[in-house]
């Protein structure tokens, strides 16, 4: 007997050993169970993830001689047969290859006959979106009424491809990509069976590979067998399938995190020079950045436990922000060397923007390595004008001490507040007003304070120093006044105000490190 593939050899031949796909499998079996057996299915999802498999195993439990039941013997003449492909009754049609409207009115004319053996004649369409549209319309009226003794089966990678018609007159299975440890399971199992000696860390390599196919996945462990023979180790995957080496990624990482660009294009000097394909390569950067910040996030990696110990152990001098800076400019270099007719020259730029790249820092983190730790936050309890002054009165500040104290209160309250209102110049107290003076070129500092939120605020705040109720009253003196704090003689623009404001972090940065804020310019409104 010729040689059969492991792809043939170890296909599940029961529900219960259709990897990954319970979901669908138990719904089959307990509508077979309950006799709810419907006359048209639609079985969609990627490649080799066990759609044809499932729809033979469906056809053996209906024409079962112990049937129909969820479990085929598969050791009578109707079992054997369609696990063959031999059987009259179990019709495989090539969606590509018979795509035309002929081809389906003759398939509308056979299925008038009774099945040969078993109790259904049962047909599985692969690939049914190659289908040309008239064919579809030919099928519509025998998909939905077709006679007793026939099912329908459809099977697609692209369901999208289907007219909603088509879709409308079928119970749809979706079926999922085979998780990578899976696929490493069953290939370990198969290896078991076969003899074959191979490190736990090829057969995730080359689980990987498949992409969540379970038919690539056994292929690729075909070939390498054929290849290599009985024993099979990490390195004999690098030879035959081509794959990028881990070490080299790592050092184009070090290299592009240190700056050094001339480095990292000499990495890929190297990789040229070694024969790999080029889009291999980023692809694999792309994975080798993703597995990084993963590792940064701690989450779970489908890798060798010394792998991710080591993704791990380089992870922690990076962090989240800039890791996904650099996979954003990989995955562009990625889709442009694609179509581009000098890909080396993509890469080079892709290396050398990401080794001129600075890496982001937050401040909290910054604060946190001083050993510093971030501002506490400040509980403020509202107050109302109406409140009862207290029966033990708050001995009275006189003089300028009113006003520090006060500035000191407001600027508890609300920081950028504070600071615009300690640019005004304090008149004293007349008749339950305190007087306060804004010279001309203070005139954003005077709108903010008599805005009648602030005014409210500082008002509060006066009252709870005095211990009774008092005004505010801005005044505005025509003469130049003293220029804000500035540094290098550049004032602090208003909006920079406002933004202290709302990022309380960046206040205090500039108190921890007795810090400015400057702008050289004013920003502009973009030409038209």
């Amino acid at each position: 007997m010729s040689y059969l593939v492991l792809a043939r050899k170890w296909r599940p031949q029961q529900f219960d050993e259709v990897i990954a796909q319970k979901h669908i499998t138990t719904t089959l079996m307990n509508a077979i169970k309950q006799k709810r057996i419907a006359h048209s299915y639609l079985f969609t999802g990627p490649r080799g993830v066990g759609k044809t498999t499932t729809a033979r195993i469906l056809a053996k439990a209906l024409n079962c001689e112990q049937g129909p039941t969820p479990i085929p013997c598969n050791k009578c003449r109707s079992c054997m047969e369609i696990t063959r492909g031999s059987s009259l009754d179990v019709l495989e049609i090539d969606g590509a290859s018979n795509r035309g409207i002929d081809e389906i009115r003759n398939l509308r004319e056979n299925v008038k006959y009774a099945p040969s053996g078993g109790s259904y004649k049962v047909y599985i369409i692969d690939e049914v979106h190659m289908l040309t549209s008239e064919a579809f319309n030919a099928l519509l009226k025998t998909l939905e009424e077709p006679p007793a003794h026939v099912i329908f089966v459809l099977a697609t990678t692209q369901p999208q491809k289907i007219p909603s018609t088509i879709i409308s007159r079928c119970l749809r299975f979706d079926f999922h990509r085979i998780p990578t440890r899976e696929i490493a399971k069953n290939l370990s199992f198969i290896a078991g069976k076969e003899g074959i000696e191979v490190e736990e860390e090829a057969l995730l390599t080359i689980a990987k590979k498949a992409e969540g196919s379970m038919r690539d996945g056994q292929s690729i462990f075909d070939q390498i067998i054929s290849y290599q023979g009985e024993k099979i180790t990490q390195r004999d995957l690098k030879e035959i399938l081509g794959l990028i080496d881990q070490d080299m990624l790592f050092e184009l990482t070090r290299a592009i995190i240190q700056g050094e660009a001339s480095k990292g294009l000499g990495i890929l000097e190297e990789v040229e020079i070694q024969g790999y394909d080029l889009l291999e390569f980023v692809h694999s950067l792309v994975g080798h950045l993703r597995n990084l910040l993963l590792a940064k996030l701690s989450q779970s990696l489908d890798l060798s436990a010394e792998e991710k110990k080591r993704y791990e152990e380089e992870a922690q001098n990076m962090n989240e922000g800039y890791l996904l800076r650099l996979i954003k400019i990989a995955q562009n270099a990625e889709r442009q060397a694609k179509r581009s007719p000098q890909p080396r020259l993509d890469l080079d730029l892709a290396v050398v923007k990401m080794a001129k790249l600075d890496s982001t820092v937050q401040l909290e983190e910054i604060l946190n390595r001083l050993g510093i730790g971030p501002s506490p936050k400040r509980e403020v309890k509202p107050k109302r004008m109406e409140e009862v002054p207290s029966p033990h009165p708050v001995e009275e500040p006189s003089g300028s001490g009113i006003w520090e104290k006060l500035l000191a209160k407001v600027t508890a309250r609300k920081i950028s507040l504070g600071t615009l209102l300690a640019e005004g110049r304090y008149l004293g107290e007349e008749e339950g007003k305190i007087r306060v003076a804004f010279y001309n070129n203070h005139n954003f500092h005077r709108k903010q304070v008599v805005q009648p939120k602030n005014r409210k605020l500082i008002e509060e705040e006066a009252k709870n120093l005095l211990g009774r109720k008092v005004t505010i009253e801005v005044e505005t003196k025509e003469e130049e006044g003293p220029q804000p704090k500035v540094s290098e003689g550049v004032s602090r623009p208003p909006h920079l105000l406002q933004l202290i404001d709302k990022e309380p972090i960046i206040q205090r940065v500039l108190d921890i490190f007795d810090g400015q804020i400057v702008e050289t310019k004013p920003r502009k409104e973009k030409e038209r």
